[in-house]
């Protein structure tokens, strides 16, 4: 570090602390920042190695990630993530991924998860994949358009059991079918 760059911090420092002390002994507004009227929607997350496994455990991790996933795309209306998730098999999938190509087509969103996972319960392996039987609720959230004004509350609604039908091929596990539990 030279003698010029450990100055820069001191005269910074020296700037803010003589702002703060002294001088005008009037109060002065400082400027508002503006805020968005939209909270940022969430992200992709990248699936975690546990749910690749070809294990229960591994299905578990891999249909909690699934329902996370739901989540982000309710939350930006991006159907290619569920599609991505899904071997084409799934009629559930498809009906979702129909509303959210509408949904986005007109320009609104859903802001809050539309689904919160309690419990995930894979079942033993079968030559074919397996299932998991999903526990949850589905938590209050907004109808928004694309500048964040509320257009619809939407209440919580009832607890739900869903079973997922889940394949596993050379790069995971894909959903098959998504069903209500019995």
């Amino acid at each position: 570090m030279t003698a010029r760059s450990a100055l820069v911090p001191m005269v910074v420092l020296g700037l803010l602390v003589s702002a703060c002390s002294g001088g005008d002994p009037q109060p002065r507004a400082l400027p508002t920042l503006a805020t968005a009227s939209r909270t940022p929607a969430p992200t992709r997350a990248v699936l975690p190695e546990a749910a690749k496994a070809k294990t229960p455990q591994g299905a578990d991790a891999f249909v909690r990630y699934f329902f996370s996933q739901l989540n982000v795309a309710f939350s930006t209306s991006d159907a290619s993530i569920i599609k991505a998730l899904q071997n084409g098999e799934c009629a559930t999938c498809d009906n979702y991924q129909g509303a959210l190509e509408a949904a986005r087509s007109v320009g609104h969103f859903l802001k809050g998860n539309s689904f919160e996972v309690r419990n995930v319960a894979a079942a033993p392996l079968q030559p074919l994949g397996t299932t998991a039987e999903v526990f949850g609720a589905v938590p209050p959230r907004s109808q928004v358009d694309a500048r964040g004004v509320v257009l619809k509350e939407l209440p919580a609604g009832s607890d739900f059991h869903l079973v997922a039908v889940l394949k596993h091929g050379p790069h995971g596990w894909l959903v098959s079918g998504l069903v209500q539990g019995s």
